[in-house]
């Protein structure tokens, strides 16, 4: 799929990483057109479309014992030292995978900051549940290893959203549909 500028080279994207309430902030007060988040309390003033799936995984350091499984469950991790990814949306979510099925998890740090999170578990420091997990290789410290997350009745799905109450200008409405259908193809295709 092209993106904007080959299509529309008149269009300037910005791209701005942010919490979730800020984000749903931004495009209620029109500082943005367009944003890409989780899937979870989504208002019904939004139009949202699915992109992709975002199962939680297990994120353990390369050299833990679980790291050698295919697989984890909820069970297997609450004795563990967790490494909470603190913010609000997301401690919440992770919290009610453990609680939905009569469990506690043994939180050891909470931070709120994914790249603290990742060090600490490359470091030794204890596991973390993530959605999304790119490589990790800094010179001197562990490295990552990740694991589905066998319990998960429904994994979260990445969306991208638009208010629902505004006429788009056509090009945010053409690239929010050319977005949408690419994403629907590429489900279908990997079926």
């Amino acid at each position: 799929m092209p993106h904007g500028s080959e299509k529309h080279p008149d269009i300037e994207m910005r791209w701005r990483a942010d919490k979730h309430e800020a984000l749903l902030d931004g495009l209620h007060n029109g500082s943005f057109d367009l944003i890409i988040v989780y899937d979870y309390d989504i208002p019904t003033t939004l139009h949202a479309s699915p992109l992709r799936s975002m199962p939680i995984q297990v994120v353990l350091p390369s050299a833990h014992p679980l790291a050698s499984s295919q697989s984890c469950s909820l069970s297997d991790l609450v004795a563990l030292p967790m490494v909470l990814l603190d913010q609000p949306r997301t401690r919440d979510y992770i919290l009610s995978l453990f609680a939905n099925r009569g469990l506690s998890p043994t939180v050891a740090y909470r931070v709120d900051s994914f790249e603290m999170v990742r060090s600490l578990v490359a470091n030794g420091f204890g596991y973390a549940l993530l959605n999304f997990v790119p490589p990790y290789n800094v010179y001197g410290h562990g490295t990552l290893t990740s694991r589905p997350l066998a319990d998960v009745d429904r994994p979260q799905q990445l969306v991208l959203a638009r208010l629902y109450r505004f006429r788009a200008p056509r090009l945010v409405d053409e690239f929010f549909k050319s977005v949408s259908f690419a994403a629907q193809q590429l489900t279908i295709s990997t079926l």
